[in-house]
């Protein structure tokens, strides 16, 4: 009888047990997504390029589209084109240099589909903002040249304000959040 009493004792205790170790699994998962969470600040912040250069990055996108889009309408457009584009490519070694001097390896292309395909659709928007540009300034509609290059600089500082710790890095970036959230979610079904 004293052993029936001990064994019952035991399988309740080990059920508590169980229990205890599920919530602690719980808590560490979710400790460890806070982690995860505070590195991508972190680095989203660290790679972050300074306000000025993200303008001159943008308006230099902005110049590149709107000459390329009234290069037909005046031969000047062709100069402002080139001078915008060397502006950009500076920009562009300019931020690549301060995050290898702060320890970052870039990947200058994609490793994945994704990147690819995020590289095409902004390839084809700006292909379509210089044809459609074109088309209206042919029409007398000037204005709509500067717009949709305006929206299209715009587009690029966001992008690049808010979003550029994953244009560097998507993929490391993405595989920590992803175990992180399939650690939590493995946690939560035990």
């Amino acid at each position: 009888m004293n052993v029936e009493k001990d064994q019952s004792l035991g399988s309740h205790s080990l059920g508590d047990t169980s229990i205890d170790s599920h919530e602690a699994l719980l808590q560490s998962a979710h400790a460890e997504l806070a982690v995860l969470q505070a590195v991508q600040n972190q680095a989203s912040q660290l790679l972050r390029p300074p306000v000025w250069l993200n303008l001159v990055l943008s308006a230099s996108v902005f110049v590149v589209l709107l000459a390329a889009s009234l290069q037909n309408h005046g031969s000047h457009w062709g100069w402002i084109q080139g001078i915008s584009m060397l502006a950009l490519f500076s920009g562009l070694l300019i931020y690549y240099f301060r995050c290898k001097s702060l320890g970052v390896k870039q990947v200058m292309w994609p490793r994945r589909g994704y990147g690819w395909l995020v590289i095409a659709v902004f390839a084809a928007l700006g292909a379509g903002i210089v044809t459609a540009g074109d088309h209206l300034a042919d029409q007398g509609l000037w204005i709509w040249a500067y717009v949709l290059s305006g929206g299209y600089g715009v587009i690029n500082y966001v992008i690049m304000d808010r979003y550029s710790a994953w244009l560097i890095a998507p993929g490391p970036m993405a595989a920590a959040v992803k175990s992180g959230s399939a650690k939590s979610s493995g946690a939560k079904s035990q």
